[in-house]
Parts: C-alpha cells; structure tokens; sequence
C-alpha cells in the first residue's frame, strides 16, 4: 500500500538565513522609525517653543509700534511724566501716612 504523505522537508540553510535576515531587517526598521518619531515630537516641541517666542515678539513690537504712532500731544506727555516719576514744578504732592 503505497502512503499519500508528503515528504517531510527540512528547513534549509538558505530558508533560515532569509528568515534572520528579514526578521533583522524588521527589527531595524522599527527601531529607525521609533527614533524618527522620537526625534520629530523632540522638533515639534522646540517649533512650538519658538513659535511662542515669535508671538510674543510680535506682540511686543504691536505695542511699541502703538507707542510710535500715538500722537505726541500735551496729554500725552503728561501720562508720560507721571507713569516715569515726574510731577510739575509747583505740584504739591501728598504722601499718606499709614
């Protein structure tokens, strides 16, 4: 009686080898996008940084631009002299005790 089995084929050198490579191959692969990823979210977060840095940049330079365009009139040196310190010759100034 002749049998239907199929003969029991060893794994050859060539097919083990292969299979290390590409489970090699594999493994790089997932470590080389794992520190991509790494190094991306490590980039967002200084663009994220700089752009705020840029923002207030901006913002700063809105308001000294206001500054430069505010006209220069007689009320307006006036809030300036009193927000730096300065007070009319002839003022009197009161000081509370406390």
């Amino acid at each position: 009686m002749q049998s239907n089995r199929r003969p029991v084929r060893k794994m050859t050198t060539v097919s083990l080898s292969m299979r290390i490579f590409l489970v090699l191959i594999v493994i790089f692969a997932i470590i080389f996008f794992a520190t991509k990823l790494m190094e991306n979210n490590k980039l967002k977060r200084e663009r994220d940084a700089l752009q705020a840095q840029i923002d207030e940049a901006r913002q700063k330079v809105s308001d000294l631009q206001y500054g430069i365009d505010a006209p220069v009139d007689e009320s307006y040196i006036e809030d300036w002299g009193k927000d730096n310190g300065f007070e009319y010759p002839d003022a009197t100034v009161y000081i509370p005790n406390s």
